[in-house]
């Protein structure tokens, strides 16, 4: 059920997380003010809840958008979409991660050294990522098709926007 699967039944995956969240929040600042008293504690705490709360907003306002002034339907072929251009990139990103960070590590004094490794990788990210975007927009129709079957053609539009922002 990676790649494939039903519709979405509920717009506010985002609200969820985030009351999920909100709720192991309270229950750890229950347990944090019963074995540690302090407000330097309440501090952090609060800190953490205001950048989780824009994190998690700002990663589905895009699809509380969508799911405000669109049928549901049209949120699952974006989200479908989304997700599939998603795919490659962060596997991309899952292998090459590992290994610069111990690379760069080596020289985080040398500033020019990590200049010069930058400018490298990201003209090694767009050797591939514009060539791949080329290719996932050009066959949109035979991915869409073979990965998510015959009833996601409303997906192909979404799906083809999505894979030219990959080079990008």
């Amino acid at each position: 059920r990676v790649l494939t699967g039903d519709v979405p039944k509920r717009h506010f995956n985002g609200a969820d997380q985030l009351a999920r969240f909100t709720s192991y929040l309270v229950l750890i600042f229950i347990l944090l003010d019963v074995f540690i008293e302090g407000s330097f504690f309440y501090l952090i705490a609060f800190i953490l809840l205001i950048y989780n709360f824009i994190r998690i907003f700002s990663r589905n306002l895009d699809k509380l958008i969508i799911g405000k002034f669109l049928p549901m339907k049209e949120l699952g072929y974006y989200e479908k979409s989304y997700s599939l251009m998603l795919f490659p990139v962060m596997n991309i990103i899952s292998e090459v991660n590992p290994v610069i960070h111990p690379v760069l590590s080596e020289y985080q004094n040398d500033s020019s050294y990590i200049y010069r490794y930058f400018c490298a990788m990201l003209r090694v990210f767009a050797w591939i990522g514009f060539p791949l975007s080329v290719i996932l927009a050009t066959f949109s129709n035979e991915i869409i098709h073979i990965l998510l079957g015959d009833n996601w053609d409303n997906a192909i539009p979404i799906f083809k926007i999505f894979a030219l922002s990959i080079g990008f």
